[in-house]
């Protein structure tokens, strides 16, 4: 979202009957006229990806011209145990299947969760907000 790279507009609640957001903890409101002149910029994309997500999500959005488009938001990870045992990493691959001309339903996309060890297993969320301060 313009002036917030933190805040997508998908963590609204519900726009045209359609609901967007992952969890209401990261919940944003924004109105229709600032969801319309964020997708006023992407065109008639069929395909828009998102990163930095609790979780992946794909889901389709409706643009601004009457079109759609798919929405993938990225990546996410799980915690697991301070000895580094147990995490995964959540992640979506793309695939272009089908013909331009029907837009966002020609992506194909396959989900992946992986196991991982992470360089400093003792990281979290909440230390990374402090740091950030």
């Amino acid at each position: 979202m313009p002036g917030d790279p933190f805040s997508g507009i998908w963590d609204s609640a519900v726009r045209a009957g359609i609901f967007h957001g992952p969890h209401p903890a990261y919940a944003v409101e924004f109105t229709d006229d600032e969801i319309d002149a964020a997708l006023s910029h992407v065109g008639d994309a069929d395909l828009i990806l998102c990163g930095h997500v609790p979780s992946p999500l794909v889901q389709r959005t409706p643009l601004p011209g009457g079109g759609f488009a798919l929405v993938v938001r990225g990546v996410g990870w799980t915690q697991g145990e301070p000895d580094g045992r147990g995490w995964t990493i959540d992640y979506c691959v793309l695939d272009h299947v089908g013909p331009a001309r029907l837009g966002s339903i020609a992506w194909e996309v396959h989900r992946h969760i992986r196991d991982f060890r992470p360089r400093d297993p003792s990281w979290t969320t909440d230390r990374a907000a402090a740091f950030a301060r």
